[in-house]
């Protein structure tokens, strides 16, 4: 069960509720989907980081990186990258945010750059890179 906010009258109800406990107001089927902020779309799928984030908070790093793998096909540098720069945090009225950091200088502000070939193999790929609009840092 989540909070949402009335669009009505901006209090918090829970999501299950058919009516604002408040002033009446039907809670429609979109204001329900916007419920799970936790879902974010990797390498073309979505995927639902509610269980990574539950391990990142325990310290259980090991299995949220092994998680987020299965999930996504992501590489283990990657997936780990990605685990590592997830900064997840509660605030007062329940809401979880999530946001990836620079590793060098810690800012959220970066590009994604696409990588013109890989190292391993000679030819092109797929993949991309954050690059940190303030420090130039590849990660």
């Amino acid at each position: 069960m989540a909070l949402i906010k009335c669009s009505e009258c901006g209090n918090q109800i829970s999501d299950r509720a058919e009516v604002c406990i408040h002033c009446g107001c039907p809670v429609s089927e979109m204001d329900k989907q916007e419920v799970n902020n936790n879902i974010v779309e990797i390498n073309g799928r979505k995927c639902d980081l509610s269980q990574i984030i539950e391990y990142k908070r325990k310290g259980a790093l090991i299995y949220a990186i092994r998680d987020l793998r299965e999930m996504t096909g992501l590489g283990l540098a990657e997936a780990k990258s990605l685990v590592d720069n997830l900064d997840v945090h509660s605030d007062n009225i329940g809401k979880t945010i999530y946001e990836t950091k620079c590793p060098r200088c810690g800012s959220t502000e970066f590009q994604m750059v696409p990588r013109k070939w890989s190292l391993a193999t000679g030819i092109f790929t797929n993949k991309v890179d954050r690059v940190c609009v303030k420090c130039k840092k590849k990660f």
